[in-house]
């Protein structure tokens, strides 16, 4: 059939126009015939045959006019040159002693290299959407394996691949209650690739798995978290070109264990924020915001939101069926417009993180920009408040800034959520959740939101599940100009919990924002945040807030939290006092304090109420030292995610 395509029968009026997907007709060939060559199945004259028509497609992949980034034939999509040159080295590896078979497994190895330097932002984020990134390793994977087992050359433990490897594995969102569909044989639901651009919904991948059993020897621990991955995805095996081979790649057996972080950032994508690994009811939040673009959206600044084991908000897995939905209103973003254009226009921008920080028991922070052809700009600031409880109260709060541009122009605020009809009750939207958890959202800013409700929804066969249905609802919230900040608080509840009492007002210092404090009172207690991001501010009440975003907690059994997340802040409630120039956070359990830090290193000083006797510290478990005068403890706290304690006596 291959040599019909190309000699007797061609059906593209050259060889370019065969494109991607064509090599994959190739490489099937090579990997039937490598395992089956020496089983006493074929003839020397079937064997010949093979030969033969390899070598035709060894010639065919590797021709000037096929695929040739360096004139400029070629697309636009990396994952199509990935496709089409590495398989060569696989043809290569084959036909070695081939008058041109080193000249092929040069120009594949090249390729392979130049896309782990040039493919993958530092800290492992891929150039294209998770969705297309498996079609980028699915020929990326089959040529490192035939590297290593050939020559020796282990890409597997290249600390770039294994880097992307890591950031393919953390953006597996909680296990998703949608899948399997029709459940009748009682599976666990998979963790999933979140639906970020073009790709399906319910994504999974063996690539985690065979990378597992690649490098678990030369790297146990990295191993070790490729296969927790694959676990939790239930193990898949499907690829594009190796299906029916990836069972004797993986091993199901290999010891596994989660990553250590629970939150980090990605250059080039956004950052990911959990609440744990291991609690199938665990919080999750994907702030997309990044440079990339290749199969991406008009999606910069977007989110995706799971709670209390459930997606809340979701974007679209329709991939391109019955059409493809790239506009920014589809996204849970503020899109910008100009007053003659319809709102839900593509209106293409760009995005990139600008700031995040991670206290893994407390909150976590991101910022990330987009940027509109108009010189229009959103600055996103997102915290994923914590509880120690997955079904307590976790929530989430965002504040996006704008700036007009040259002339005042439109915004809408977007949020979409897999929901039943959502109901309107004031600045209050109550979107009843498909899966047994609602969102309750909670519209601060403007003072006097213009409301509309809208819907979409698709169904499709996709190739993991089968038939498939998704319906969202989404909110849209216009304004024109930027004297208000948008502000709200995304507050779920499963069933049976009551809503959460927000409340929003100005600091006494920085009018410029709105919203500035917020105090959620719920079914934990009480949390008073200071969310100036822009300026420091400076709030007094039952707790005293100054800085830029600062947070406390006082729990209804009594113990407290108090946080520093963003600038030179300090916080107080009763008699207890943080004070920090970075990340900080502690929790106090009468006279127990636990704390928590990260980034750069800084100084924090803990007030203790008065008449306090001796207090013992630890730093990551180890006995330390600290400083005190009167009722002050100070610590040198070092770069990096650190715990601590103080026992007071």
């Amino acid at each position: 059939m291959n040599v019909k395509d190309i000699l007797d029968a061609p059906w593209r009026p050259d060889l370019g126009g065969y494109a991607h997907v064509y090599p994959g007709n190739w490489t099937r060939l090579l990997f039937a015939y490598d395992a089956i060559a020496d089983a006493g199945y074929l003839t020397d004259e079937d064997k010949a045959d093979i030969d033969a028509a390899l070598v035709l497609g060894a010639h065919v992949l590797a021709h000037p006019d096929y695929w040739n980034p360096a004139r400029g034939l070629c697309s636009a999509n990396p994952n199509m040159t990935a496709l089409i040159t590495l398989p060569r080295g696989l043809m290569a590896l084959y036909l070695d002693g081939h008058p041109r078979a080193d000249r092929w497994l040069k120009s594949a190895e090249d390729e392979l290299q130049a896309e782990l330097k040039a493919w993958i932002a530092p800290g492992g984020a891929w150039i294209e959407c998770p969705g297309y990134q498996g079609a980028s390793l699915d020929p990326m994977l089959p040529l490192m394996q035939a590297l290593k087992n050939v020559k020796g050359r282990n890409y597997f433990a290249d600390p770039r691949f294994k880097a992307t490897m890591d950031y393919y594995g953390f953006l597996l969102t909680p296990p998703d209650r949608r899948f399997p569909p029709n459940n009748t044989a009682g599976l666990p639901s998979p963790r999933i690739l979140p639906s970020l651009g073009d790709m399906w919904t319910g994504a999974t991948t063996v690539f985690t798995g065979w990378t597992a059993k690649a490098i678990a020897d030369a790297d146990p621990v990295f191993g070790a978290r490729q296969q927790y991955h694959w676990q939790q995805q239930l193990m898949p095996h499907g690829t594009m070109y190796s299906s029916g081979y990836t069972p004797a790649l993986t091993n199901p057996e290999l010891p596994a264990a989660p990553p250590v972080e629970l939150s980090r950032a990605f250059p080039g994508m956004g950052s990911v924020m959990r609440s744990s690994w291991t609690d199938p009811n665990a919080s999750y939040l994907l702030h997309r915001t990044g440079e990339f673009m290749h199969h991406y959206h008009d999606d910069f600044n977007s989110l995706i939101y799971y709670a209390k084991g459930a997606p809340l908000c979701a974007d679209f897995g329709n991939l391109y069926q019955p059409h493809q939905r790239g506009e920014a209103w589809y996204h849970s973003r503020v899109s910008f417009n100009a007053k003659d254009n319809p709102p839900s226009q593509a209106n293409q921008s760009t995005g990139r993180l600008v700031e995040t920080c991670f206290l893994p028991r407390t909150l976590d922070y991101s910022h990330g920009q987009s940027a509109g052809v108009g010189k229009q700009t959103a600055n996103r600031h997102l915290l994923l408040v914590k509880s120690a409880d997955p079904m307590g109260a976790t929530y989430v709060v965002m504040r996006d800034a704008t700036t007009d541009g040259p002339n005042e122009r439109e915004f809408y605020w977007n949020l979409w959520c897999l929901s039943k009809e959502p109901q309107i009750a004031g600045n209050v939207v109550r979107f009843p959740g498909q899966l047994g958890v609602g969102l309750d959202v909670h519209l601060l800013s403007p003072a006097t939101p213009k409301l509309e409700i809208d819907k979409w929804d698709w169904k499709q066969y996709i190739g993991t599940w089968g038939n498939f249905t998704e319906e969202q609802y989404g909110l849209h919230v216009h304004k024109t100009g930027s004297a208000e900040d948008y502000v709200a608080v995304l507050y779920p509840r499963s069933a049976g919990q009551g809503p959460a009492r927000v409340r929003a007002e100005a600091s006494v210092v920085n009018a410029r924002g709105n919203a500035q404090v917020l105090t959620i009172t719920h079914m934990e207690g009480e949390d008073t945040i200071l969310f100036s991001p822009q300026a420091d501010a400076l709030h007094f009440g039952k707790a005293e807030l100054a800085g830029r975003i600062a947070f406390v907690r006082r729990y209804q059994n009594g113990a407290l939290r108090l946080a520093t997340v963003s600038g030179k802040c300090a916080v107080t409630l009763d008699e207890w006092s943080l004070h920090s120039d970075g990340p900080t956070a502690i929790e106090i359990i009468g006279k127990q304090v636990t704390g928590e830090s990260n980034g750069a290193a800084h100084a924090a000083q803990i007030v203790l109420p008065a008449a306090t006797g001796a207090v013992t510290a630890t730093l990551d478990g180890k006995r330390i030292r600290v400083k005190r005068e009167k009722n002050v403890v100070s610590l040198n706290l070092p770069a990096g995610a650190h715990t601590f304690t103080l026992a007071v006596k």
